[in-house]
């Protein structure tokens, strides 16, 4: 009786995990979408990716909103794009604005100026911020610092059109200095403030800053760490807003491992985690173990969780570092030492990360629904969905696409029972002008 119990329990244990994934909507956005062709160095630098790149898609209140750029190269407009999740009809804003190029030349692209985008609820404002490479007041004098936002109750109004947005602005709150900041991204909290995250300096010497919109004005940029001392060094992470929590999760650049032949690592390294409680501000913050961690971080050794480059000492560089947090309090991260796939996670409960090079490479975005582990990428250009239970390594394939075309690249977005893969197709080799998409998958779930 006691082994018959034990077997409808383990069924059932099975049961409650199963998923199950869907595509309910494959939606055509353009067929000119920029993309960075030709030779690097010549025609771009850093990478061929600017459509879609970086926080590129917000989803709230049953919409969709994208950011992209215009193709090609003699267009580059900054456009805007918004459609109801279920439905298949997008609008869309061309600004006047134009991708700068690489530190101001118009012939070259820069993949870092990509295009952030955030609604924030409290007014139904829509703000993005574009075109940002550690640039300098009198390198472009209206476009150091690239910052767009809607009049109040503009996004979701039936009025979709260049009126509805003020003109471009060179700061967040007047009087600051937004001078050389790069990367941004944007969070929303629960009561619907965002708060926008930036670099400002350089690679191997950022300081991570986060500022914070309530509706009515932005505050001034905190900082959350010291990476311009004496051993200099910047995080290559971000800021997510997960179940009441803002969390942190890098992994790390010196600038010695950009410069120095005999350092230790070659540019990226480790894996950092932190984690802060409302409202979110400089005390409030703690390591992965709920020690207080002081911000502004000068050591960045105190919120240091692992190193993958240990695993094998002939590999000292990490890239593609992707993480997620579960509500339970499970971290999952992912990355690739050299050439190898390497997944390191820790249950609630855990002590210490395992990790595991049998895993996925996540060439897309990793999140977490329920009590699993989702991972969505690109393999040989078509979507691939998996999923494993949080705090495990026991991967299963929930969806893979095997015809129709294929992709180049993409960014995704999870919202509830949805993930949003914005990507574009492969189209002519050498084009600058490429299709792009919003793929809409469902997950069903027992849990």
């Amino acid at each position: 009786m006691k082994i018959f119990f034990s077997i409808v329990a383990c069924f059932l244990s099975l049961q409650m995990v199963a998923q199950k994934v869907t595509l309910i909507d494959e939606s055509p956005l353009t067929d000119e979408g920029l993309y960075f062709a030709g030779k690097k160095g010549v025609d771009y630098h850093f990478g061929k990716q600017i459509t879609p790149h970086g926080n590129c898609i917000d989803v709230i209140n049953g919409y969709v909103f994208v950011t992209w750029y215009k193709g090609g190269m003699e267009h580059r407009n900054l456009m805007v794009s918004r459609k109801k999740v279920d439905g298949n009809t997008w609008k869309t804003i061309e600004f006047p604005y134009k991708h700068v190029g690489f530190r101001g030349d118009p012939t070259k692209g820069d993949s870092h100026n990509r295009a952030a985008i955030s609604i924030c609820p409290i007014n139904n404002t829509v703000h993005i911020v574009y075109d940002l490479h550690a640039y300098r007041k009198k390198q472009l004098p209206n476009r150091y610092f690239s910052y767009l936002v809607s009049k109040d109750n503009a996004a979701f109004g039936e009025q979709w059109d260049l009126s509805i947005f003020n003109e471009n602005r060179t700061y967040l709150k007047k009087g600051d200095n937004y001078e050389r900041l790069t990367y941004p991204e944007f969070n929303r909290f629960d009561d619907g403030r965002i708060m926008l995250d930036v670099r400002f300096g350089g690679s191997g010497n950022g300081n991570d800053l986060c500022a914070i919109y309530d509706g009515k004005t932005w505050s001034s940029f905190f900082k959350y760490n010291n990476g311009n001392q004496e051993m200099k060094y910047n995080f290559y992470g971000s800021f997510q807003f997960l179940f009441g929590k803002l969390y942190q999760g890098a992994c790390i650049r010196y600038m010695k491992a950009n410069r120095d032949d005999n350092f230790k690592y070659d540019l990226n390294s480790g894996l950092y985690f932190a984690v802060a409680n409302p409202p979110f501000g400089t005390e409030d913050w703690n390591d992965i173990n709920g020690k207080t961690v002081q911000i502004p971080i000068q050591n960045p050794d105190v919120i240091k969780v692992a190193e993958p480059c240990d695993i094998n000492p002939k590999n000292n560089r990490i890239s593609d570092m992707k993480w997620t947090v579960s509500k339970a309090g499970d971290v999952h991260y992912f990355t690739k030492v050299g050439d190898t796939p390497v997944h390191y996670y820790k249950k609630s409960n855990g002590t210490k990360f395992e990790y595991s090079t049998d895993c996925p490479y996540i060439k897309g975005d990793v999140f977490s629904h329920g009590k699993s582990i989702i991972s969505v990428a690109l393999e040989k250009g078509r979507p691939v969905i998996k999923s494993t239970k949080a705090g495990t390594n026991d991967w299963s394939l929930l969806y893979k696409q095997t015809t129709g075309g294929t992709y180049r690249h993409c960014v995704v977005f999870q919202e509830g029972d949805k993930i949003f893969l914005y990507a574009m197709k492969k189209g002519k080799t050498n084009s600058k002008s490429q299709p792009i998409s919003l793929l809409t998958f469902k997950i069903s779930s027992t849990e």
